[in-house]
């Protein structure tokens, strides 16, 4: 069980990931719509609960420090995480929406001209379509589903198959002229 004393607010956190990635306070100020004092003293309530200082500063410029380059490090992958579990709970919760990941050749040939009869069906769902070559981790991606070909193998994902597909060898006339019997392999 976590100990809620050590947690920093999500104001600090987002306060110091905002200016670590600017490397300036103003900056990251303007970003999250704060004030540069605003900011300046979240970073001072999150240096005071780490007993670190996270950045240097030079004048007028703003460096991280190897612990505040480390810590920067450490908190964003977490917080992208949050952002995505807030981002696809969102997405549930405002009804008629879905993110659809799919191959770009099937979402442009096969799956686009189908779109319009889906929207006179159900005129109040939206589809967001995202073009992915490659596979990817639902945890970490913004999407609700996927259209993909490959292994079923996909982890905490349930997996459906839609159709098989069959391949088919093509080869140019030219190529085969000459040859008495064309590749079997």
């Amino acid at each position: 069980m976590s100990d809620s004393r050590l947690l920093p607010g999500m104001g600090a956190l987002r306060c110091f990931h905002e200016a670590a990635r600017t490397g300036s306070f103003t900056q990251a100020a303007a970003a999250l719509n704060l004030t540069q004092s605003a900011v300046s003293r979240q970073i001072a309530k999150l240096e005071a609960l780490l007993a670190v200082q996270l950045f240097a500063r030079h004048g007028p410029r703003l460096e991280l420090t190897t612990r505040g380059s480390a810590y920067a490090a450490a908190i964003a992958g977490p917080l992208a995480a949050i952002a995505q579990a807030t981002a696809r709970y969102r997405s549930v919760l405002d009804s008629g929406v879905i993110s659809l990941a799919t191959l770009p050749s099937f979402g442009m040939r096969w799956l686009a001209p189908r779109l319009a009869h889906l929207t006179r069906e159900a005129p109040e769902l939206v589809v967001n379509l995202f073009a992915r070559n490659d596979e990817f981790d639902f945890a970490a991606e913004p999407y609700d589903a996927a259209i993909h070909f490959g292994r079923p193998d996909w982890g905490r994902a349930r997996c459906d198959l839609l159709f098989a597909e069959v391949a088919v060898a093509v080869m140019a006339g030219s190529w085969l002229s000459g040859r008495e019997e064309p590749p079997r392999t």
